[in-house]
Formats: C-alpha cells, structure tokens, sequence
C-alpha cells in the first residue's frame, strides 16, 4: 500500500494518510472528507487562439467566472488550457444570469474550492489572474500559473 507524508498547516505536523479502497477521500489526498465529484461529459471545440486580439472572447469568459463566484465555486487552476470552446450545437443552454449561451467552457476543477466568500471577492479575484492570461494570449505567449 502506497504512503503520502503530508504537512498540516493547522497543527503543523506530519501526517501520514494510508489510501484504501473503502475510503476515497484518502486515495484524493483531502483531510475534510465532504467532497462531491462530478464527471460531465462534453464534446468541446479548441484552445482560445494565441496571438489575435481576444476583445471578442473575454467579457464571456468573464462571465463564466462570475457565474462560479455566485456558487462560491473559487476556480484555481485558471490557465489557458482550462478555456475550451463550447460545442458549435443548439443545445447549448442559455445563462439565467447573462440571456446569452456562452462561447466559451471552463475545464479541471480538480483544485477548486467551495468558498463562503462574496460574490464579488471571488469574482475580483479570478478576474485579475485571468487578465493576465487573456493579455498574454493576445501578445503570443501563454502564462501558466505555476511556473
């Protein structure tokens, strides 16, 4: 059976958490154990483009990201990658919040959180890492948040 050593931060000590089959929580590594996992399946399109000016794209990208916020849904791992294309279908659905179906699909939600921050905290928050992204891909380069 494979061992994780882990640090706590709240007591500061090692901890060694023993995965088992019985207890999926340990296997994803998570000490609070009231955790929800959902598959969705989606055929999507492509990256956003590298390199073109992105004016078109980013207010609905924006708004993807205000749509979590008011879920208290704090999405991490904000990188291009994780932007795809919605499917070109009618079956898309309209946004109750904005009237429009969104161009765009926010993926790997691995890291997210559920917070109990504001709306806006939340919304700020991710609205300025994503800046950063959406620039950069306008000027040809991509920035990941963890080099």
């Amino acid at each position: 059976m494979t061992t994780w050593l882990r640090q706590e931060r709240r007591d500061k000590r090692a901890r060694i958490i023993k995965p088992t089959r019985a207890d999926p929580a340990s296997v994803c590594n998570r000490s609070d154990k009231t955790f929800l996992s959902v598959l969705v399946l989606e055929r999507l399109g492509d990256m956003m483009p590298i390199g073109v000016p992105l004016d078109a794209f980013k207010p609905d990208v924006r708004e993807i990201y205000s749509d979590m916020g008011r879920f208290g849904i704090k999405h991490i791992d904000i990188r291009w990658r994780n932007i795809l294309a919605a499917p070109a279908t009618d079956q898309s659905i309209v946004c109750p919040y904005h009237g429009h179906k969104h161009q765009w699909r926010v993926v790997d939600f691995d890291l997210s959180r559920k917070s109990n921050h504001l709306h806006s905290g939340i919304e700020t928050a991710a609205n300025g890492w994503l800046q950063t992204i959406l620039d950069g891909l306008e000027e040809g380069y991509i920035i990941e948040p963890w080099d």
